[in-house]
């Protein structure tokens, strides 16, 4: 049996992650003593990337090191710098996981790399072995696999960011979303503390830290998220924050100027965060960014595409394909050049905020926040006896 779980992104502050480790905990050893658990050969848990936060820790800025760049010495101390701060920040989560697995003796677990977790594998000399220490994995200081590539299940699982191209690393083009992530993200709630002579974890700038929270995760709903944040300040609070939104979107260009990037969306970003300086307020409602703002967000669109580009990459027949990445749960039934196949995303487990559909006009609140839960389970033939199904896509929120 497998479970599939990703996107934990476990913050190297404690004030930022947002998993519910007492219900990871809870749920986890709550789906391995099911009778059809207790019963199978073998259970391997399959962390599907993201489970470290490598990218959006500010020792980045203060190292002036990129993960995009040729690594140094420097860029090797930082990643061991991030991963420690993680490790000791998420104690508790830790400790979960070896509650489950003194518990479950036959429990496996696998780490899958995935995008904001990459520099460990391009970087990550030394690190890779502290986390597999904390988690208990062997292997010492061996890559992490960027896939689960399991024919007994006939299951493959990747992260997902393979097919997305503002967060990939393909020939000699490097991930724009990793700028976004380091000198936006990451960076804008330093640079407003600074101009507000306030600390960047302030209360007040809770909406820049939680940016990328917002689901659909589409350049424009993030742009959309950041014009209501500001909109909350005061007057001479926006006043100052003017100058800086552009800046650091056209710093943020600068830095990866020498390097190929797939994506468009870098550009975008400079020009949407200058317009969001006469964007909220009033306006804010009616916010219009450049053209393709609001086109789909990864994956949604075109999953049956990817689906088949990765039968044609392992070449090996699959019955189950599973993504995570977006953040978003999904199930899909996909007919490819190999017969019917069950594309599952595993989504997330952390904090998310959605926008309110509503038929009254502007919402009070604008957005509904909850924790997601989501994973996926799947079962082997011998596996689905008493019931039993071949695959799940289990998920709830909580407020």
């Amino acid at each position: 049996m497998l479970i599939i779980v990703s996107d934990l992104h476990l913050t190297d502050t404690p004030s930022r992650s947002t998993l519910d480790v007492a219900s990871f905990e809870r749920t986890m050893h709550g789906v391995l003593n099911e009778p059809s658990s207790k019963a199978a050969e073998k259970t391997t848990l399959v962390l599907l990337g993201d489970v470290l936060e490598i990218l959006k820790s500010d020792r980045w800025l203060a190292n002036d090191v990129r993960p995009w760049e040729p690594p140094t010495d420097v860029h090797q101390k930082t990643v061991r710098n991030i991963v420690d701060r993680i490790l000791a920040s998420n104690a508790d989560f830790l400790t979960a996981l070896r509650s489950i697995q003194d518990a479950h003796p036959k429990l496996a677990i696998e780490y899958v790399i995935g995008n904001h977790d990459w520099p460990l594998n391009t970087m990550g000399d030394g690190s890779r072995a502290a986390v597999r220490t904390a988690l208990r994995l062997p292997g010492g200081d061996t890559l992490f696999p960027h896939s689960h590539d399991d024919a007994d299940h006939a299951v493959l699982a990747q992260h997902g960011h393979e097919w997305d191209k503002a967060n990939r690393y393909r020939g000699a083009s490097v991930a724009i979303g990793d700028a976004i992530v380091i000198d936006i993200i990451t960076r804008l709630p330093i640079v407003f503390g600074e101009l507000l002579g306030v600390p960047p974890d302030d209360r007040s700038l809770r909406f820049v830290h939680e940016v990328d929270n917002v689901i659909p995760q589409t350049p424009y709903r993030m742009a959309k998220w950041l014009a209501d944040g500001l909109a909350t300040l005061d007057s001479t609070a926006r006043t100052h924050l003017n100058a800086a939104l552009g800046g650091v979107a056209e710093d943020m260009m600068q830095r990866v100027k020498p390097y190929k990037t797939e994506s468009p969306v870098g550009t975008w970003w400079v020009r949407a965060l200058k317009a969001l300086a006469v964007a909220y307020g009033p306006m804010r409602a009616a916010l219009k960014l450049p053209a393709g703002a609001s086109s789909p967000p990864p994956l949604a669109g075109n999953v049956a595409f990817d689906v088949e580009e990765s039968f044609r990459q392992f070449g090996i027949d699959y019955r189950y394909v599973v993504y995570g990445h977006t953040h978003i749960p999904d199930l899909r039934s996909i007919s490819t050049s190999r017969g019917m196949t069950y594309y599952l995303n595993c989504g997330t487990w952390r904090r998310l905020h959605r926008t309110v559909d509503t038929t009254i006009g502007p919402a009070e609140q604008p957005y509904a926040s909850t924790t997601a839960h989501a994973f996926v389970i799947i079962r082997h033939k011998r596996e689905q006896t008493g019931g039993q199904p071949g695959y799940e896509l289990r998920q709830s929120y909580h407020r």
